[in-house]
């Protein structure tokens, strides 16, 4: 039977948020409802509320597609999915499918770029194999390249033959219902689900310019600009496992946000008095000016625990 897109968007946040947030996974109901409607990594965004959720959720479990648990230590209901046991999908299969629910008909260069924690795919010769197994078993199509467009991209079958959309590499246009701050929350989510940097840097202006005041970490400070942030990112991927923001306070005035974060990262490596597995936490000040729905500036004022 066919998904509807609420399905095939509650799939795909369960399987992604089993990669990326491992230590959250099975996700409550205002969990998965807070994954279905992100504003990054999602194509088109949506607005559920928990009703519709829990209604597609029951759906999925009568497919065998969802099981819903609740653990010993908690009152709360929990899902996860059972994609990889209902459809036999290794891994790499797995993360394809998972990105094509979320994002839409991709380009292997895409699916490579975005299946980063979802998989390991050396080239692009291992994606398009990943690609044909799924195909070859009718959960994804080969879409018939239209005048113009360079390269191939599929898609994925779940909710039977997907319509034609016109070829775009850029980013979809942001909906004048998005506030700044939901933009500035949605890059911050973006860093935490440790998206590569070609896609966290579709938030920011090509001018844009991030200054870090002195704090226990950084005791000089720090000014980028985009390739410098792009290289801090590269830094700290060997530095933390992951890491996690709650934004706790958000005041929007004008074309800037002012935010109040938690943030909390589990370390790779000895930093300090903390051990490689421990977690650092800080609470974080961070200052952002928007420009056409882009950042043009950040400010930051971090505040860490001892370490």
């Amino acid at each position: 039977m066919p998904l509807s897109d609420v399905e095939v968007r509650i799939l795909g946040s369960l399987i992604e948020k089993e990669s990326t947030t491992p230590d959250n996974y099975p996700l409550s109901l205002n969990a998965l409802t807070a994954a279905c409607n992100q504003l990054s990594n999602r194509e088109p965004v949506m607005q559920l509320d928990e009703d519709k959720v829990k209604y597609a959720v029951n759906s999925l479990r009568q497919q065998s597609l969802v099981r819903a648990i609740q653990p010993s230590d908690s009152r709360v209901m929990k899902f996860q999915h059972l994609a990889g046991d209902k459809w036999n999908l290794e891994r790499d299969e797995q993360g394809v499918l998972c990105v094509l629910m979320l994002r839409g008909a991709q380009t292997l260069g895409e699916i490579k770029g975005r299946t980063g924690r979802l998989a390991d795919f050396a080239s692009l010769a291992d994606v398009e194999r990943a690609v044909a197994s799924l195909v070859s078993r009718q959960l994804a199509v080969t879409l018939p390249r239209r005048p113009g467009q360079k390269e191939t991209r599929y898609a994925h079958l779940l909710s039977g033959a997907p319509a034609i959309e016109a070829d775009s590499d850029q980013p979809p246009p942001r909906q004048s219902r998005t506030t700044n701050t939901e933009i500035a929350k949605a890059y911050l989510a973006a860093i935490g689900d440790g998206v590569s940097f070609d896609e966290l840097s579709r938030f920011f202006a090509d001018d844009v310019v991030q200054r870090e005041y002195p704090n226990q970490l950084v005791k000089a400070g720090a000014t980028r600009t985009l390739p410098e942030l792009r290289e801090a990112a590269e830094r700290g991927k060997n530095v933390v496992a992951w890491q996690r923001y709650e934004v706790r306070n958000a005041i929007e005035a004008g074309d800037w946000v002012a935010l109040e974060v938690t943030w909390t990262a589990s370390l790779k490596v000895p930093v300090g008095s903390l051990p490689a597995g421990g977690e650092m936490k800080a609470n974080f000040g961070v200052f952002i000016q928007f420009r056409d729905g882009r950042i043009v500036k950040q400010h930051n004022y971090d505040c860490f625990d001892p370490f």
